[in-house]
């Protein structure tokens, strides 16, 4: 799995498509607004578009959101290499 990644720049989150719903979720819960995720210009990614008006308040947030979702996934996928 390709790890979730924030470009500022494009104001676009990359990820995984089997996780981009999940982590829309996570986004919104925290007040965080984003579009419906597009697909990527890489094979196995889409985009989650973040709004032009986002502050550097929620531009930081979104960060820190996709940095502990890229943490949590790693986790998770040691505890699941260690199962089997």
């Amino acid at each position: 799995m390709m790890t979730s990644v924030l470009s500022r720049e494009d104001r676009v989150i990359r990820i995984d498509p089997r996780e981009a719903d999940d982590l829309i979720a996570l986004l919104r819960l925290v007040g965080i607004p984003c579009g419906n995720p597009a697909a990527g210009s890489q094979p196995g990614e889409v985009c989650i578009p973040l709004p032009d008006t986002a502050g550097e308040a929620e531009l930081k947030r979104a960060e820190a959101i996709v940095l502990e979702f890229n943490r949590m996934r790693a986790t998770r996928a040691i505890h699941h290499a260690q199962e089997n």
